[in-house]
């Protein structure tokens, strides 16, 4: 959810399955070019969550369709082939997740090149205190990177989340459950 409790984008999880990537990707790749997934989104923005090994197969499919981006892992900046893969991506107007968890964002070499090429990153709200998940909050706004506050799954943290300098709230099914 937005600032005004209104959706930011779905996450569209695409689960490995063993030896299976090859048929993944083409099904991926055709509800992508028939409209499908964008249908099923309603126009709201949507971040795909592959496996690493899809990441590496021709996804420029995605260049046309501006509602659609990729949500990473910290783990894909040891691979220098997908990174600069990634990067041209991030160039030609794919939009990029990182979910960072609990990482600290100054923290090594590799997450900064993610930082380099990512427009949003997201954080794991219930794994940071309060103090921490401000901090690299603040830190992620000054480069420009929009930050999502993810695992937020009751309304103590996301009454805490209001208050940071945070784009958008990902709350979980238990917290939709538990009411108001």
């Amino acid at each position: 959810l937005d600032r005004d409790r209104q959706l930011f984008a779905y996450e569209i999880l695409f689960p490995r399955e063993a030896d299976d990537e090859q048929p993944i990707l083409q099904r991926v790749l055709s509800t992508i070019t028939d409209g499908a997934l964008t249908r099923l989104v309603r126009g709201n923005r949507a971040f795909l969550n592959l496996p690493a090994e899809l990441l590496a197969e021709d996804l420029d499919v995605l260049l046309h369709q501006p509602r659609l981006g990729v949500l990473l892992q910290p783990q894909v900046a040891t691979d220098a082939a997908l990174m600069k893969s990634l990067q041209q991506m991030a160039q030609r107007g794919c939009q990029l997740m990182l979910d960072a968890a609990d990482l600290d964002p100054n923290g090594s070499l590799a997450i900064e090149a993610l930082l380099q090429i990512v427009q949003v990153v997201r954080l794991d709200a219930s794994r940071l205190t309060p103090v921490a998940l401000q901090q690299r909050s603040e830190y992620l706004n000054s480069r420009g990177i929009w930050v999502i506050a993810g695992e937020v799954n009751d309304h103590a943290t996301y009454q805490r989340c209001l208050d940071l300098p945070l784009h958008a709230i990902e709350v979980g099914v238990e917290f939709l459950c538990a009411g108001e």
